[in-house]
């Protein structure tokens, strides 16, 4: 028997069968691109359904809108690394528009009331922030990059809205051998007034999560002192510090000083308080975040220098109701060589348990495969 039998439980053969229109009360779905066409599953039985007029390639994009009624579709085009959007009523089972909304587009984001559609273009050496209303069809241009050339060209990306479709936050990337100077920039919706934050002194290599408040009032945000230390590759062992922001002024509030420790499980409690994990638990108020006293510097410890990683990536996706993963196991056997297929399930690499495997490219990583769970 061939090392990776025990995980295989037999392939689950895909109809064309209609998806039904959805309530917001849809079982749990996990979607995927098999080949040519985007398949969704049901995590709790395992049926299986293609989505109809759709004919998906390895260099389209696709990602659930908030609600979970729409995929926001980022079209290959002629034009190498940009594509054209459109989006795809899931519920109805067809397009929304008859044509793309917007060519040499590198990003898009429906708000989470499906009222508005941000996305950012690329024209020529400098990037663009658009907002298509959708009630009456109007786009607008909300921002635009200056000062990029042939070499250095600027873009935007990493679109974000706030859970109340308040602000907008983007990256603005300024071009540079190697990488970018990137900043975060967040806009109220309704003055169109923004700020900007940089990262460590330039924000060289510098990504931007943030973490919204339920109200939109504030959002927390990990920067780093530094980002890289090498022009070539984003190497970095500074593990960054935790940032109280308040949205409508941008002003900052340095949470924690401990850039040898990684802030994770950040989030926001059901009382307004702020929880986070380091080496302990901690929660705090939002009146305690703004009056945290400022460490003596020596008392800060310094990152030591770190060898660049490897690539890794998640192989396990939690669907959004706990007790069901969609996985990935990579095999290799000397009988039948190597192998890659998707398992979804009650419990992960938990064969007795598994409602759906289908076989996957070893590149699926690359080529846009998985989608993720429906909202």
């Amino acid at each position: 028997m061939c090392s990776r039998s025990w995980f295989i439980i037999g392939l689950i053969f895909l109809t064309i069968l209609p998806v039904s229109a959805q309530s917001e009360s849809h079982p749990p779905q996990f979607l995927f691109r098999d080949g040519d066409r985007l398949v969704l599953v049901n995590g709790e039985t395992g049926e299986a359904a293609e989505l109809p007029h759709i004919t998906a390639t390895s260099s389209d994009y696709f990602e659930w809108s908030p609600d979970g009624k729409y995929l926001v579709v980022l079209l290959s085009s002629s034009v190498p690394y940009l594509k054209c959007l459109n989006v795809y009523d899931v519920e109805m089972q067809e397009w929304l528009f008859d044509n793309p909304i917007a060519c040499n587009v590198i990003d898009a984001k429906i708000s989470h009331d499906a009222t508005y559609f941000a996305y950012a273009t690329q024209e020529e050496y400098e990037g663009a922030l658009w907002l298509y209303t959708r009630a009456n069809g109007e786009i607008e241009q909300l921002f635009i990059t200056s000062g990029g050339d042939e070499i250095l060209r600027n873009a935007i990306g990493v679109i974000d809205w706030s859970p109340n479709d308040q602000y907008l936050a983007f990256e603005h990337r300024d071009g540079a051998f190697g990488g970018s100077f990137n900043s975060l920039i967040v806009m109220h919706l309704e003055s169109r007034e923004f700020y900007s934050i940089v990262g460590a002194r330039f924000g060289y290599y510098a990504s931007y999560r943030p973490i919204w408040s339920p109200d939109d009032e504030w959002f927390l945000l990990v920067l780093q002192e530094e980002y890289v230390t090498s022009g070539m590759f984003p190497v970095t062992n500074h593990r960054g510090d935790l940032y109280l922001i308040r949205s409508h002024t941008g002003e900052q509030y340095r949470l924690t000083y401990t850039p040898t420790d990684e802030e994770s499980n950040i989030r926001w409690l059901p009382n307004g308080a702020i929880a986070y994990d380091t080496v302990l638990h901690t929660t705090l108020s939002i009146e305690e975040a703004i009056n945290i006293v400022e460490p003596p510097l020596e008392s800060i410890i310094t990152p030591e220098p770190l060898e660049p990683p490897e690539r890794a990536f998640s192989s396990s996706y939690p669907a959004p109701n706990e007790g069901l993963f969609a996985w990935v196991v990579q095999s290799r056997s000397r009988e039948e060589g190597s192998s890659t297929h998707l398992n979804i399930g009650v419990q992960p690499l938990s064969p007795e348990n598994t409602v759906f495997t289908a076989s996957l490219p070893e590149d699926y990583q690359f080529t846009n495969v998985i989608i993720g769970w429906r909202p």
